[in-house]
């Protein structure tokens, strides 16, 4: 949830703009891009997932929110994690990629970085979320991906 001063700010600034779609456009497609994401991995390692392993993860999810670029205050960001399925070759070590592998679940938080990383409960509901999508035989790969609205935002703004 975000804080009213960031939701009237947002709301100020979408009343400015409203009027020029086209920036709109531009910066969902800079988000679906990647613009500026950041994408970790988080493998099965055969005999279960350490939780120095999630802890490790969880200080490299730190890093990248607390250095994501916020122009003109927009401090949002997604945190997207996807567990994926076994591929033919696991058996020798798994690949941090999850090309030719079947998504088995998603789950998607929106955050803002003060209100809800630094204030609020966000760090807890994504631990919660890896414990509960912890990699296995089944899943041995688990992505998180750390999108932060301000780098797509600034990618929009450097093109123009």
């Amino acid at each position: 949830m975000l804080g009213k001063a960031v939701r009237e700010a947002w709301l100020s600034l979408l009343r400015r703009v409203a009027p020029h779609r086209w920036l709109s456009a531009r910066l969902a497609e800079a988000l679906l891009r990647g613009e500026g994401a950041t994408t970790l991995t988080w493998t099965w390692n055969g005999d279960g997932s350490s939780k120095d392993d999630m802890e490790a993860l969880l200080v490299d999810v730190e890093e990248a929110i607390r250095r994501a670029p916020s122009p003109l205050g927009a401090d949002e960001f997604i945190i997207r994690l996807a567990a994926y399925g076994p591929r033919p070759g696991d058996e020798a070590g798994v690949k941090d990629t999850p090309q030719g592998r079947e998504l088995l679940r998603f789950e998607s938080l929106t955050l803002d970085r003060y209100y809800d990383w630094l204030r609020g409960d966000a760090k807890q509901r994504l631990r919660e979320l890896l414990e509960d999508m912890a990699p296995s035989r089944q899943a041995p790969l688990v992505a998180v991906i750390i999108l932060p609205l301000g780098a797509a935002l600034a990618a929009v703004l450097r093109e123009g």
